[in-house]
């Protein structure tokens, strides 16, 4: 089957179910990274795939140059995306602006090569509609997410999944307000597929490809060759409450700071409550007190094998409450889950947060007592701030 740019037919279609929730919004929001401009060419050549060997480690500015091959328009930045935004081993991702201005970070699009099997339908198939077809190379998944009017414009995703790895394009800017074939995109849906298709783009690429990388502008202002951010602030409650939000799924009752003296000295924190009453406070402890982290009595305890260091502490008791102690050497972070409807081990059982979820969240290493600016920015975007 083929790719029908109407979406009227030709092609096996499923449509997932939506849900418009805080949580779910908060969650798309962290997706975005702010990118300062930067000056770019002003004209590409739009090449077709080189017959060539495609035997070369790709780069992100590899990516992006096969990109800039299909789509129109002239980039304000190209950039590597930050680890911190795209957490998926072994990926390489780009992240290219397009229509920046003054004040204003620009329409993204975010290309990346994954080693591996996607799970774009089973993690998204209750916030997206989406739609599948085969392509030259392997199946080829659109998914998006409608625009919720005056919070956020949308998400549209284009995903081909070859033998050993994936491609995907993510945009967002364009306000998303029916099927992303129909409308009048800056970026359409066509020009994303071309690129997750063509077989330049990967893990592998060819010599041609890195030699025209080099034509693309340099590295953002205030990042380094490898994507950190140069600017970091000291963090804050209010966001420590937007990395909590990115990573629930729910209907938030309220946010407030919360700190514990009891953990040790220079505690920063911050608690959500959820709808359904379940609470969640994240604590940074700078300098913590090491009997606080002992298990407390009434609790089973286990030791977790962290991601990235460190050592990983997982407690629970049987009113559903559960707490995760994630300690680095650079900072101790407290996670706690008060009132959830799960009563046993919470690698396990059902409840109102996802595990795997929380114990992300406790090992991100923004949550430290020096923090990237956009961290601080994106908390200035939670409503309802009480604290």
């Amino acid at each position: 089957m083929t790719y029908d740019e109407t979406g009227e037919g030709g092609h096996r279609a499923r449509t997932g179910r939506r849900l418009a929730t805080a949580g779910a919004a908060a969650a798309v929001a962290a997706l975005v990274v702010a990118m300062a401009a930067l000056a770019a060419p002003s004209t590409r050549k739009h090449a077709e795939p080189a017959n060539e060997p495609v035997n070369q480690p790709a780069t992100p500015k590899a990516l992006a140059s096969v990109a800039l091959d299909h789509v129109d328009g002239t980039p304000a930045s190209v950039t590597r995306t930050h680890p911190e935004t795209f957490r998926l081993p072994g990926a390489v991702a780009v992240d290219i602006r397009f229509r920046a201005g003054e004040g204003e970070d620009g329409d993204l699009l975010r290309v990346a090569a994954v080693p591996g099997t996607n799970q774009v339908l089973e993690h998204c198939g209750d916030f997206y509609e989406f739609d599948t077809w085969q392509a030259d190379g392997g199946e080829v998944i659109l998914a998006w997410q409608l625009e919720a009017p005056e919070e956020d414009p949308g998400i549209l995703l284009v995903v081909q999944q070859r033998a050993d790895e994936y491609t995907l394009a993510y945009q967002s800017g364009d306000p998303i307000t029916a099927d992303p074939r129909t409308l009048d995109l800056d970026t359409s849906v066509h020009e994303m597929v071309a690129v997750v298709t063509d077989p330049r783009l990967g893990l592998r690429t060819t010599e041609s490809v890195l030699r025209e990388a080099g034509e693309l502008p340099a590295q953002v202002p205030g990042e380094d060759e490898s994507g950190a951010e140069a600017n970091s602030q000291q963090i804050t409650p209010r966001a420590i409450a937007g990395v909590v939000e990115s990573a629930t799924v729910g209907e938030v009752a309220s946010r407030e700071a919360e700190g514990h003296s009891g953990y040790g000295e220079r505690v920063i924190g911050a608690q959500t409550e959820l709808e359904t009453g379940t609470a969640v406070t994240l604590l940074v402890v700078e300098q913590p007190d090491p009997l606080t982290l002992d298990c407390p009595e009434r609790m089973t305890c286990v030791i977790l094998e962290p991601d990235d260091g460190g050592v990983l502490t997982l407690g629970w008791n049987r009113t559903g409450d559960w707490t995760l102690v994630h300690v680095t050497d650079v900072a101790t972070r407290v996670l706690q889950v008060l009132g959830d409807s799960r009563t046993g081990d919470p690698r396990t059982s059902p409840g109102d947060v996802r595990f795997d979820a929380m114990r992300n969240l406790v090992q991100d290493p923004v949550l430290a007592p020096i923090t990237p600016n956009r961290v601080l920015i994106e908390g200035d975007r939670v409503d309802d701030w009480e604290g």
